[in-house]
């Protein structure tokens, strides 16, 4: 689960397979990462870091982020694109909406760079109905990722450049 392992080294990748130094499958946009809470949560926002190494393939470009209390019905609660200076630039991105008491939160990835989306960390951003610190992240330990037909568990790269979904 690299995508919430408060591990600025380590990175979550969409799907592919990686032949003799050619690509030869790899699932396209839209990718999607559903995340569950225990309990309804207010939440304010998303706070995502781009993939730390040398690579720039599949930092985000346009996202949607959607709430739920059932896990079916899904309100859109705020879009963003993320854009880049250039190469070096690695800063986090934070996309902020009107709070939403919510279960589940899905983070549409609409493009990424070469048609990929990876990231180092993603992080949900508290309301201020919380009666918590508004504006800092959920409690990992709350988050549970949804195994569901083209949603992607944030799984390691495997040693050969393989990713896992």
């Amino acid at each position: 689960q690299n995508l919430f392992d408060r591990d600025k080294a380590t990175y979550w990748h969409s799907w592919y397979f990686h032949n003799n130094g050619q690509i030869e499958d790899k699932d396209m946009p839209p990718y999607e990462v559903d995340i569950e809470f225990p309990f309804a949560k207010w939440v304010g926002g998303i706070r995502y870091l781009p993939r730390q190494d040398v690579n720039n393939s599949g930092r985000r470009g346009y996202v949607e982020i959607y709430g739920s209390n059932d896990g079916e019905k899904y309100t859109k609660l705020g879009s963003d694109s993320y854009s880049y200076k250039d190469a070096k630039d690695k800063e986090a991105r934070k996309t902020t909406f009107d709070e939403a008491l919510v279960k589940f939160v899905k983070v549409r990835v609409l493009s990424g760079e070469g048609n990929f989306a990876t990231g180092a960390e993603l992080e949900i951003i508290k309301g201020k109905s919380s009666g918590e610190d508004p504006g800092a992240e959920v409690d990992r330990k709350e988050v549970v990722m949804l195994d569901t037909p083209k949603t992607y568990k944030a799984t390691p790269i495997t040693p050969k450049g393989y990713a896992t979904a």
